[in-house]
């Protein structure tokens, strides 16, 4: 599990309408994102193995809104990947794979977990 802290920032549009020259009518400030505060994150999931389907199933567990996620990536450790926030995952070959998650956020950062795991 990993947990990190994110500090939003609040994006303001300064905006003015004039009517005559120095004569200001008109002002208004737009925030682009409303709320200024620190948020907490944490990254992690678990899997389960299917054995009737020789499948895993992968949850995401991880606590984070909703609203700052661009997207998930999963690598399975086996040249294959996944863009679902909980996939699952077929493995051709018995071994040892090391399953990475990664978390893009809207803000351009990118957060990642990896778990080794046993497909026997």
């Amino acid at each position: 599990m990993i947990t990190t802290k994110l500090l939003l920032v609040a994006l303001l549009t300064y905006s003015t309408v004039k009517t005559e020259p120095n004569l200001l009518i008109n002002q208004s400030i737009e925030p682009s994102i409303l709320r200024l505060k620190t948020e907490e994150l944490t990254l992690d999931f678990s899997y389960t193995f299917l054995p009737a389907a020789a499948a895993f199933i992968f949850e995401n567990t991880s606590i984070v809104q909703e609203e700052l996620i661009d997207k998930w990536t999963w690598d399975f450790g086996d040249n294959t990947q996944s863009n679902e926030k909980s996939p699952r995952h077929l493995y051709e070959k018995i071994g040892s794979y090391n399953v990475k998650m990664t978390l893009l956020l809207k803000n351009g950062e990118s957060k990642s977990i990896t778990k080794s795991i046993t497909y026997k």
